[in-house]
């Protein structure tokens, strides 16, 4: 495990899947992360890669069957304490990861705190031969409470049902400003927000008791929302760079909607910001 930390927050992330085990808000003397139930979810954050969602798929006409989300949230990275307030992990391809994904790849992740903001950055590197297909997304789960409401860009999404989107956007459902129940995630099972504009705010008001304000900027092309239907205080905002299984999808990974491509190095980041709601 490793610990960045400044005056506002303490975080620690593990080099197994390099993610966040633990984000501590020094001001109010609280954990923001959930922290994982087995009956409910087990998990408190995943970094996805190299496909979002579940994994069996053909790539290079070979049938692959790879982990939910890809097995790099298993995976045990190097990790560097860079300063203080950041610190990053490197996973590289070998025997093993060849089988599943046949592509000499190398992930980092880079996190960095810093004022009331956390900063991840992503840095995919192809060290192959050949430009390398991909998707690539982020998935921590922040405690919210009673009443907390996401505000999003616009109100156009794809609904998720039986497992698959529906590739044909939906509005109005929600709105802009919505309350966040499990009933959503009943009916939708995961929101699959167009983020096509890129670069745009969602605003997680927490609820009560905090009544603090989450300000995600995202350039990622879709953001999915999520919480388990059944039961758990929490929430999952996520960039995806790709699309899980959709409605006629096709075998083949490289042909999928929104498959991101590396011929060498191509990096991305997001931030997450924390403020007390006025």
């Amino acid at each position: 495990m490793l610990n960045i930390e400044n005056k506002n927050f303490k975080i620690t992330i593990n080099e197994v899947g390099a993610l966040l085990r633990s984000f501590y808000d020094k001001n109010r003397k609280k954990e923001c992360l959930w922290g994982g139930d087995r009956n409910i979810w087990p998990h408190q954050d995943v970094v996805i890669f190299p496909i979002i969602g579940p994994g069996t798929t053909n790539m290079q006409s070979v049938k692959r069957k790879i982990n939910q989300h890809g097995f790099p949230r298993y995976s045990t990275y190097t990790g560097k304490q860079i300063s203080k307030v950041e610190a990053e992990f490197s996973l590289k391809y070998n025997e093993e990861t060849l089988k599943l994904y046949p592509y000499k790849f190398e992930l980092v992740v880079n996190y960095k705190v810093y004022g009331n903001s956390l900063l991840y950055k992503f840095i995919v590197i192809n060290h192959g031969d050949k430009k390398m297909p991909f998707m690539l997304g982020s998935h921590p789960g922040f405690l919210i409470g009673e009443g907390a409401t996401l505000e999003i860009p616009n109100d156009e999404f794809y609904p998720l049902k039986n497992g698959l989107v529906v590739n044909e956007v939906t509005s109005r459902p929600l709105g802009n400003k919505f309350l966040i129940k499990k009933d959503i995630f009943k009916k939708y099972e995961t929101v699959v927000l167009d983020n096509s504009k890129g670069n745009q705010k969602y605003i997680l008001h927490t609820g009560a008791p905090d009544n603090y304000v989450y300000i995600y900027k995202l350039n990622s092309p879709l953001v999915a929302v999520w919480s388990n239907a059944n039961g758990g205080d929490y929430i999952c905002v996520e960039p995806w760079r790709g699309e899980t299984n959709y409605v006629n999808m096709p075998v083949d990974f490289e042909k999928r909607n929104l498959v991101q491509w590396c011929n060498k190095k191509r990096v991305f980041s997001y931030s997450i910001s924390f403020n007390k709601s006025k």
